[in-house]
């Protein structure tokens, strides 16, 4: 209500206010022009951008004039100004599904929209996550790297009229029993197996004529029969009951520790998470904002933790 109209006194008789909370003309005018000195950052801004975005590629969603985008932000400015913020945070974003909607579908649409934000770009869970992606993917090139460095290879001989492969042990390889190490445990005869120990003569009869071959699970009790072949790279691979393998290894050459370039690259990710977490610790402070939605995005940010730290440990 406008203060020099008619219904404003009116209001003032039926619905005193007491004089504590009364706002002077002067300090109502000092707000308008301290608001409007309330910044708001390029990354605020972007997530503006990117919410736009959003309502655009949607075929039902309300349309948002210039004009009132212009009114919403003088929103957000006040909502930072209120909760003693000298900037627009992502936080005060969650304020614009109170205005840029019309009717109770695009009031839904708008929340939901504003949830997808919140708790995927706001605080970067959605870029970290993907950063989190090509990570692994890294980690799992490397391993593969180093899994072919790193196998128990034998040698091909040529058979100029035999239609098998024969193949024939590295000098390396010279005792009678042959202990190689799992490049990955599997779960063999109900046995979590990571070494196989072979007689050194079953071995080479397998290499050279194929056939069954047995081996000692972890180097204890009666040699049990394997499913075991060589691969095209001349590396010998083992089989679990539902066909998954993994190389063999001699002792000493399998390298279990993470790679440096790895283990940086999650430190600076989970240290990046960190920051993310510690700026919205810092922005719940706002009066504006229900409790509902800061246990969401929390939610959304403790995942992403979570997934970092399962990484570290894998």
């Amino acid at each position: 209500l406008s203060k020099s109209s008619a219904a404003y006194d009116v209001y003032k008789r039926h619905y005193p206010v007491p004089a504590s909370l009364q706002v002077s003309d002067e300090e109502y005018q000092q707000w308008q022009k301290d608001i409007g000195a309330i910044s708001l950052p390029d990354p605020v801004f972007e997530l503006i951008f990117t919410l736009r975005q959003q309502l655009d590629n949607l075929p039902n969603a309300p349309y948002v004039s210039d004009r009132r985008w212009k009114k919403a932000i003088r929103l957000l400015q006040a909502s930072a100004f209120f909760s003693g913020r000298d900037a627009v945070a992502p936080i005060d974003l969650i304020l614009l599904k109170d205005c840029l909607w019309y009717d109770a579908q695009s009031l839904n649409l708008m929340q939901q929209q504003l949830e997808i934000l919140m708790t995927g770009h706001a605080w970067q869970q959605q870029a970290m996550l993907t950063r989190l992606g090509g990570i692994v993917q890294r980690r799992l090139q490397l391993q593969q790297q180093q899994s072919d460095k790193t196998a128990f290879t034998v040698i091909k001989e040529g058979g100029m009229f035999s239609r098998r492969p024969h193949y024939t042990l590295p000098p390396e390889a010279s005792a009678s029993t042959l202990t190689l190490l799992l490049q990955k445990p599997l779960k063999l005869h109900d046995m979590e197996v990571i070494h196989i120990t072979f007689d050194r003569s079953a071995l080479e009869l397998f290499l050279t004529k194929g056939g069954e071959i047995r081996g000692k699970l972890n180097g204890i009790g009666f040699a049990q029969t394997l499913n075991m072949e060589v691969d095209n790279a001349q590396h010998l691979v083992v089989r679990d009951i539902s066909l998954q393998g993994t190389r063999l290894a001699l002792p000493g050459a399998a390298e279990d520790s993470m790679p440096a370039e790895i283990k940086q690259q999650l430190e600076t990710l989970e240290n990046d998470w960190r920051q993310q977490h510690t700026r919205f610790s810092e922005q719940q402070h706002c009066l504006f904002i229900h409790s509902d939605w800061l246990g969401r995005i929390e939610a959304s940010l403790q995942d992403v933790g979570e997934q970092i730290r399962q990484a570290q440990q894998c």
